[in-house]
């Protein structure tokens, strides 16, 4: 108490001093509040802001991170730079939202855990924002719901399966044995997808009205009328051509190919036997002259097979042109193909007959080919019916599979709180000692005026 008369002022001074002045007190002390209240929400909180929300997903491929088209999954992509981008671009609120920083720097990220109802497996994903420099709740909220949208229709986009879109158009064929490859190889892929679907859902999982078995039986029963075994054995009969310019670029080209191979191959054999005629004595080297010559052979009897194929067997008994080129006087066959002072005449009677056959200018072979090529026709479009349908119940049970729950998550939690909380705190005990020192300084500066203050008679 002694030190504190010699300073002049006790601590009871001290508390009367403050007391008399708490108003001012109490002003200072809020405004001093208020601005670190506003700085810490306006300068610092926008930096340290985090939000977070969660969804559950559920869809046909979703096991094998694939989309139900078969496309891959990632689930990363869901906050692929491109997609937030393309989410910033929906409204004019989201400007002020940097995505691009955002995603350069790492603070907006996704993770995974799974989960499980009572009845169904979900995978469960949540997206956190980190210093948005955005400190409207209900703009981030609005950009994550936005977010999430985007990803369920995109997931609906690809649980269409438009599978007749990729099929190939009929007219794209050049041939019918590529054509009959390719409905044997859509009959089994049909079959096959409903054995898969049946296997998955049951006989009875409905679909459009009807159950899965009804679709099975109905793709079952139409595909037994289509009998490519049939048509592959008509084309090989009378050499049906689908593409006249294609076929006949083609069998020009390798009735030459395989006259140029016959010719060389003969004048290897007249090579040969002139060396074995020189050498009879020599066993040995006999011996591998003859299984060369066999091999030549072997060679040219392939080739003389193919030749046919491509022109004798498309011949008719009606044009002689034809039987003089492929037949001698006994009705024989006959090697004219590879016969050099014959060649160029055999080869331009074989183009005739292929060209005649082709463009359809003898009416039996005409109407016998249109009549081919309107079944081969009507067998693809019944293809391209089954595919379609089928396409449309994969469609129907992906997007029936297909869930996504975020209804119970959109508030999204901001983690600022504490920091407001502490700053409303800080504010105070800052106000309360700022203002105790200016109450203090100004009752001195007045004092050491001599304008002390009267004392006032305590109540």
């Amino acid at each position: 108490m002694e030190e504190e008369k010699e300073e002049g002022i006790s601590l009871l001074d001290i508390c009367k001093i403050l007391w008399k002045k708490k108003i001012w007190i109490a002003i200072i002390t809020a405004v001093t509040t208020i601005i670190v209240l506003l700085l810490v929400l306006l300068w610092y909180n926008p930096s340290k802001t985090n939000y977070s929300t969660s969804f559950e997903i559920k869809f046909n491929g979703l096991e094998n991170l694939q989309y139900p088209n078969g496309e891959p999954f990632n689930y990363q992509d869901i906050i692929s730079k491109e997609r937030l981008v393309e989410v910033k671009n929906t409204s004019d609120e989201f400007k002020k939202l940097d995505v691009e920083y955002l995603y350069d720097e790492g603070y907006i990220t996704i993770s995974k855990t799974a989960t499980q109802n009572e009845t169904e497996k979900f995978d469960k994903y949540t997206i956190d924002i980190q210093k948005s420099k955005v400190t409207d709740t209900k703009t981030i909220r609005s950009f994550i719901l936005e977010l999430i949208q985007n990803i369920k229709t995109e997931i609906e986009s690809k649980s269409q399966m438009n599978l007749a879109d990729y099929m190939d158009d009929y007219n794209q064929f050049r041939t019918y044995r590529e054509l009959i490859q390719y409905i044997n190889s859509q009959q089994s892929y049909i079959l096959d997808k409903y054995e898969e679907l049946t296997f998955n859902n049951g006989d009875e999982f409905i679909v459009d009205g009807h159950p899965l078995r009804y679709y099975r039986q109905q793709a079952e029963r139409i595909l037994e009328e289509i009998d490519t075994n049939y048509y592959s054995s008509q084309v090989d009969k009378y050499n049906y051509v689908k593409d006249s310019g294609y076929y006949l670029t083609y069998t020009n080209t390798r009735i030459n190919s395989l006259i140029k191979r016959k010719e060389k191959n003969n004048q290897i054999i007249i090579e040969l036997k002139k060396i074995a005629s020189e050498i009879f004595n020599d066993t040995d080297r006999l011996a591998s002259i003859s299984t060369q010559m066999e091999e030549i052979a072997r060679d040219n009897a392939e080739i003389m097979t193919e030749l046919e194929s491509l022109a004798v067997d498309v011949t008719v008994e009606s044009s002689p042109a034809i039987n003089q080129a492929a037949k001698n006087e006994n009705g024989e066959y006959v090697q004219l193909f590879y016969l050099t002072e014959k060649t160029s005449e055999a080869e331009k009677q074989i183009k005739y007959a292929l060209r005649k056959y082709v463009d359809g200018t003898t009416d039996l072979l005409k109407e016998a080919y249109d009549e081919f090529d309107k079944t081969m026709a009507e067998a693809y479009d019944n293809i391209k019916t089954l595919t379609t349908t089928l396409g449309n119940n994969l469609s129907s049970i992906n997007l029936n599979s297909f869930a996504l729950n975020y209804t119970n998550n959109r508030v999204v939690k901001q983690s600022g709180s504490l920091s407001v909380i502490l700053s409303l705190a800080g504010g105070i005990v800052v106000g309360l000692i700022f203002s105790a020192a200016v109450v203090l300084i100004w009752y001195y500066v007045k004092k050491d005026n001599g304008n002390s203050p009267k004392e006032e008679k305590e109540e």
